[in-house]
């Protein structure tokens, strides 16, 4: 096997992609948990849950295995559950905790998976979401575009680029609301502040400030 296989003993190592978990692999009895055959269902707090970062793309013996929706589980479930999270290591796809529970974030980690979450809450039925500022964020990598129904109360934070970020783009298929925020030090050949690409944008009781 190739990667990402789960253990519950110190047999395996970290050579040629497989990832080895530690002793909270967890997992359940084999059972009929649906499917052709029966399985082990990881348990709650299972290391095998989100072992497999999004987009990784790995050949176990002739068999592609994509964590990018393009692949199932042995149950027939998408990998991932939830789109554009981490998928599960073993034979049964387990859907990740939510990443944004309470929607107020305080670091531009949490922003990140607030928005990723919010744009795949559009799938299969749009839903708009409200992300709350609970403290000032500075960026060092770029947010993910906006690319749904997407309100961003500001509670007068600061969200700053650090002078070599853009702070948002909205792509053709979102729709972002930005109010009561300070944006500043964004920086990009067009828009460090907001980049609007053919998207629908509403800015309201918000400042500007050393944008580029």
């Amino acid at each position: 096997m190739n990667g990402y296989n789960p253990s519950d003993d110190g047999t395996c190592t970290t050579a040629a992609q497989v990832q080895r978990t530690t002793p909270r692999w967890n997992p359940g009895a084999l059972a009929d948990n649906g499917g052709p055959t029966q399985t082990h269902l990881p348990g709650a707090g299972s290391d095998a849950i989100g072992a497999i970062p999004y987009g990784t793309t790995i050949n176990n013996n002739g068999v592609t295995l994509a964590c990018n929706q393009t692949t199932t589980d042995q149950l027939g479930a998408d990998r991932p559950i939830t789109p554009a999270t981490a998928c599960t290591a073993g034979a049964v796809e387990v859907a990740m905790p939510p990443v944004c529970p309470s929607w107020t974030v305080t670091t531009a980690a949490e922003l990140s998976d607030c928005i990723n979450l919010a744009n795949a809450n559009e799938s299969p039925g749009p839903t708009a979401d409200t992300i709350t500022l609970g403290a000032d964020i500075t960026l060092s990598t770029a947010l993910p575009q906006i690319a749904s129904e997407i309100t961003l109360e500001g509670a007068n934070y600061v969200i700053d680029g650090g002078g070599s970020v853009q702070l948002f783009y909205v792509n053709s298929g979102g729709d972002f609301t930005i109010n009561q925020v300070t944006l500043q030090n964004g920086s990009a050949s067009s828009g460090g502040g907001i980049y609007n690409s053919s998207g629908t944008l509403t800015v309201t009781n918000s400042t500007f400030s050393a944008i580029q």
